[in-house]
């Protein structure tokens, strides 16, 4: 194997236990965060906060708080910032890439300014170089504990994504190349915003054949999305859509799935919680990936029902009884 020098842009804990990995790994990896504070503790205590004490960090890891010089001779740069964030992050620090840095896009989303899907938005702002997208079913957790997880490298070209599987060698990450970037990016924007459903599902008491209906027909609606973004129905049955579905609608150690959780329960006990109790106070995705849908739902009113009466229940704009009303009150169908 040979040693690559990689720079993790996000010291969250997704970027800390890919970086983690590639080190133990034998890669040159620096991990590099805006906050100095957590920078320095992490460096020094070799723990993370988000990863439990148990975890011990590689003390080759390289820890900075100048993104800047990070990535200035790094041969993989990756991409661990909330969606939302790309645009504003590579804004400022694109002009320090390496110039022949392959990117590795972990974010999953489509961003609200543009309405473009993560690698689309990371492309523009990063037109100099190639974006491959890492996206599937992985909770930290359990990757820096050595547990198996198998994942997607997206890109058009094949010989591109190879170069990004083979930097798995000897970690507990199976990564499986597939072209179609596009379906890659959709699946995980999209199984964020089923997983708040499920949350919110579970979270008003309405059951495991609620949920195992919701997921089933709202995983229908995200097939019927595909044409609108160029991508494959075929690519959303494999790890960036299915497979990150069945995991991040499995319980609270999803964000998203907590998030819906927590918000129903708000709403089925009548919480008296003051200002705004639909803005999650910690990064869920699917919120902004569903608010950046709206244009598209409301030009195609009544093809996304899960979709829009999910939007209804996130915005305020509808109760939980209305929308459950309007749903099973849709006319009979084929399925």
């Amino acid at each position: 194997m040979m040693q690559k020098k990689i720079a993790v842009c996000g010291a969250g804990a997704w970027g800390t236990a890919l970086g983690q990995i590639l080190s133990v790994a034998g890669h040159y990896v620096i991990i590099a965060g805006r906050n100095r504070d957590k920078i320095e503790h992490y460096r020094e205590t070799l723990t993370h906060d988000k990863l439990g004490d148990d975890i011990v960090l590689s003390p080759d890891i390289i820890w900075s708080d100048d993104i800047n010089m990070a990535v200035q001779q790094a041969d993989i740069i990756i991409l661990s910032v909330p969606t939302q964030y790309v645009a504003g992050f590579l804004t400022e620090h694109y002009e320090y890439f390496a110039k022949d840095a392959l990117i590795v896009q972990t974010a999953k989303g489509i961003d609200i300014e543009s309405g473009l899907l993560i690698h689309d938005i990371t492309a523009r702002h990063a037109p100099h170089h190639k974006v491959i997208l890492l996206s599937g079913p992985g909770f930290a957790r359990d990757v820096v504990r050595l547990k198996p997880t198998a994942v997607s490298i997206a890109h058009h070209d094949k010989n591109i994504s190879e170069i990004i599987q083979n930097l798995f060698e000897n970690t507990p990450i199976r990564p499986y190349s597939v072209t179609d970037i596009d379906g890659v990016a959709l699946g995980g924007a999209m199984k964020n915003i089923l997983a708040i459903a499920a949350g919110y599902v579970m979270g008003y008491d309405l059951g495991e054949s609620a949920k195992a209906a919701l997921l089933t027909r709202g995983f229908s609606e995200i097939g019927r999305l595909s044409s609108y973004f160029n991508a494959q129905k075929e690519t959303l049955f494999g790890l960036s859509c299915f497979g990150d579905l069945m995991l991040t609608t499995s319980g609270m150690e999803s964000r998203n799935y907590r998030y819906g959780f927590e918000l129903a329960q708000n709403a089925k006990y009548q919480s008296t919680a003051t200002g705004d109790i639909f803005t999650p106070s910690y990064t869920a995705e699917g919120y902004y990936t569903l608010k950046a849908l709206l244009p598209l739902l409301n030009d195609h009113k009544n093809e996304f029902p899960i979709l829009e009466s999910l939007s209804l229940l996130l915005s305020g704009a509808g109760t939980f009884h209305d929308v459950m009303k309007t749903l099973l009150s849709r006319p009979m169908r084929c399925e």
